[in-house]
């Protein structure tokens, strides 16, 4: 602010990326957030440079049997989420595959991946107690809208929680086990958020939504 208010043509501007909306949401919505006035502007998505930058890379490590065409990978791409460290990741499998290279191969693995990864976050979610699985869904279907203490939500979880309204330190202290976990994130007392929005669509998936 200092910069930017003095005289003369020196200016100072920030720039900042994240694939979590909700988390950049919190740095300017309000008076108190540390980015106040900010804009938030979505970036357009990964697309076809990307797709052919790619296909270019790994087929350096392909036999020619088995090269990949863009088609192939953005089919790919989009069963991971149109995540590129996923991508990624099933891209050094296809390489390393036993069986063989190709389009069937990728399209295999990108499927596999998916299916383990939300088997992975479902299997957590699963182990944790119900009063902090009962959080997490009513997270997911509130997103920023979530307010963990007021007397509706905890109404909402007496069913998690032994048929009782739970105190508000109870539900406090169930929060910081998610955040502990790496489920939630808080950016300062009463405003949680899921850590990961891959969560909500695991829950939706497996509660039928």
């Amino acid at each position: 602010d200092a910069i930017n208010q003095a005289p003369g043509d020196r200016h100072l501007y920030l720039l900042m990326t994240g694939s979590h909306r909700d988390k950049l949401s919190t740095l300017v919505q309000n008076r108190q957030a540390p980015f106040f006035g900010g804009i938030v502007r979505p970036f357009p998505p990964l697309g076809s440079s990307y797709i052919a930058s790619m296909v270019a890379r790994v087929n350096e490590s392909l036999a020619d049997s088995a090269k990949l065409a863009p088609e192939d990978l953005e089919a790919a791409f989009e069963v991971v989420g149109r995540r590129p460290e996923l991508l990624t990741d099933c891209l050094r499998d296809l390489i390393f595959a036993p069986e063989g290279a190709g389009p069937e191969a990728l399209r295999r693995i990108a499927s596999e991946r998916k299916v383990q990864t939300e088997i992975d976050t479902l299997s957590e979610i699963a182990s944790m107690t119900p009063l902090q699985q009962g959080i997490l869904r009513i997270m997911a279907r509130k997103g920023l809208a979530f307010q963990p203490f007021s007397e509706e939500t905890r109404e909402a979880l007496k069913d998690a929680h032994r048929g009782r309204m739970p105190a508000v330190t109870t539900v406090q202290t169930a929060l910081l086990a998610l955040r502990e976990k790496g489920f939630v994130w808080r950016r300062e007392y009463g405003q949680y958020i899921l850590d990961n929005a891959d969560i909500a669509v695991a829950l939706a998936r497996s509660d039928g939504d």
